[in-house]
């Protein structure tokens, strides 16, 4: 399996804001505190392959991250 290649901040708040989530949705749609997502966006540090994959893959079918988020909470 190839890795995934890195995203870089501004394709992550690219991909939240085709989304539809803020950062505190984003958080709760990646299973990562809040925090994270903010040092993600201030390249403190990397996004992680794992999230990157999930977003690219929620942007590609264009899921919203609303409905993402009430589909995941139905576990």
């Amino acid at each position: 399996m190839s890795p995934v290649p890195n995203m870089s901040s501004s394709e992550f708040e690219k991909a939240l804001a085709t989304l539809g989530v803020n950062q505190i949705e984003a958080a709760e749609l990646l299973g990562v505190d809040d925090r994270t997502i903010r040092r993600w966006v201030g390249k403190e540090r990397d996004v992680p392959g794992p999230a990157i994959q999930f977003l690219r893959y929620l942007v590609a079918i264009k899921r919203s991250g609303a409905s993402a988020i009430k589909t995941l909470g139905k576990n």
